[in-house]
């Protein structure tokens, strides 16, 4: 036994005693008779009680002793004890797992002075048990694995305690029967933790299954893993395996996430490539029509009139198209300065005035003050431009256009434009950002998500409510000088 613990145990008891002793006899002689002279109560009575009370105080009192005398007179342990502690609070709050592994080990052997530490966590994929992390400062070969049959991994789930490799060789030795079932399986216990560079082999259990191993290194002071140690250990290793268990299923996590992100992208490129064939093939076909009867009808005045209308018509087509995609694939260097969304309303609307009136669609506005924000004009005029596009489209037989802004509780501004249109049905409104989707027979289906792209480049969002035969609305908000 390490003398330390001797003194310090004596130290402690001896306080203890003490303590104890001066108490009861002031209890005794102070409270006992006074309470005798009030009421009466037999002594014999009150010792009793006051022996009850400090048998329940006993415990608290001796803590908080021993923490006094080991601050005092042990004060290197002290400190690695409540290192070691605190420690555990640390675990749970690392979310990597190579991060908490290597902070752990890393931690644990510098505080207890350690030859190395190493740490072997679960395969799901086969249950062995892989070298997962490993700080040995001796350089020994570690194994790079352990399998799930391994006599050490049966051991540690048989027992569910830390097991030492010097308790392990003294039970070999005292053994008075070697050949003894027992003392097979110690010795083969022995030898695994020897192949680890082990002197103590921690189980990480969570939820019963054991999840990895903590292996310690023998202390550089040579000196023995006490009870003590032991315990703190243990304590800290239940905090590892919850730690080592809530950073894997974090990393699983962020790997499902990534999975359905890569998935959603591909989801997003096949649309993109159906509707880019889609929208290429239609006045590819025209022209190549016109090109395939152009021989026999070269003659014909109505088929050359024709032929100089439709082809330079669809060439157009396909080249703006590109344009688009172009706007749509490529992130602009914007060219901010400070704008006032409201003047951009009305100067907007103002272009499309006689349209409008043209086509029985009366404009509303509900304008209110709002601070101006640090971003690209000509960029947000062609989200507004797409928008009210769109609702004059939206309206063939007439209706009222309404511009709405106003500034919201947490300071950004909200711009609101509605149509009373023929809506939009909710199992489409999903989609109306994706290119190449719309709703319209002649359109390209670029212009809102050129809408969407640009306001996000702005820090800002857009969101869309509709309802079939009542119209749409678009939100927009906007942070003032977000950049």
């Amino acid at each position: 036994m390490d003398v330390r613990i001797i003194i310090r145990k004596g130290l402690i008891y001896s306080t203890m005693i003490a303590i104890s002793t001066s108490l009861y006899l002031f209890s005794i002689f102070a409270l006992g008779q006074n309470l005798q002279l009030k009421a009466g109560y037999n002594p014999l009575l009150i010792g009793g009680l006051i022996i009850i009370v400090f048998a329940f105080a006993f415990q608290p009192i001796k803590n908080r002793v021993q923490e006094i005398i080991d601050r005092i007179f042990f004060k290197s342990r002290y400190e690695y004890q409540n290192t070691l502690k605190n420690l555990s609070q640390i675990a749970v709050s690392v979310i990597g797992l190579d991060d908490l592994l290597r902070l752990m080990t890393d931690r644990v052997s510098g505080i207890m002075k350690l030859e190395g530490a190493s740490v072997l966590v679960i395969s799901k994929k086969d249950n062995n048990y892989q070298l997962s992390y490993n700080q040995n400062k001796e350089g020994k070969i570690m194994l790079s694995d352990v399998k799930a049959d391994n006599p050490l991994i049966i051991y540690l789930k048989k027992i569910k305690r830390a097991v030492v490799l010097e308790e392990i060789s003294r039970e070999i030795e005292a053994s008075g029967n070697p050949g003894s079932e027992k003392i097979t399986e110690a010795k083969a216990v022995k030898e695994e933790l020897e192949k680890l560079g082990a002197a103590l082999c921690l189980p990480l259990f969570f939820e019963g299954k054991l999840i990895g191993l903590f292996n310690l290194g023998a202390k550089l002071s040579q000196d023995m893993y006490t009870d003590e140690d032991i315990d703190l250990l243990t304590t800290l290793s239940n905090q590892l395996a919850i730690a080592i268990e809530n950073a894997s299923l974090h990393e699983e996590m962020l790997k499902a996430q990534k999975q359905l992100l890569m998935a959603d992208k591909l989801s997003s490129l096949g649309r993109v490539a159906a509707g880019l064939a889609h929208e290429i093939k239609n006045p590819l076909a025209a022209v190549k029509g016109m090109v395939q009867t152009m021989g026999n009808n070269l003659n014909d005045p109505e088929f050359v009139k024709d032929f100089k209308e439709v082809v330079p018509k669809e060439i157009d087509r396909l080249n703006n198209l590109v344009e688009n995609l172009v706007r749509l694939g490529r992130t602009p260097k914007l060219q901010f300065s400070q704008v006032n969304v409201n003047t951009l309303i009305e100067s907007t609307l103002k272009l499309f005035e006689n349209r409008c009136q043209a086509n029985n669609i009366r404009i509303n506005k509900d304008l209110h003050p709002v601070p101006e924000i640090k971003a690209d004009p000509e960029q947000l005029t062609q989200v507004l431009t797409n928008l009210i596009l769109n609702a004059i489209q939206a309206m063939p037989k007439g209706g009222e256009l309404s511009f709405g802004s106003r500034v919201a509780s947490h300071g950004s501004i909200v711009v609101e434009i509605s149509d009373t249109g023929h809506g939009i049905p909710g199992e489409k409104l999903k989609d109306i950002f994706e290119p190449f989707f719309s709703t319209k027979e002649e359109g390209l289906g670029l212009g809102l998500a050129i809408t969407y792209k640009i306001i996000k480049d702005h820090g800002g969002e857009i969101e869309v409510e509709s309802e079939v035969g009542r119209g749409t609305r678009f939100k927009i908000t906007l942070v003032p000088n977000v950049f």
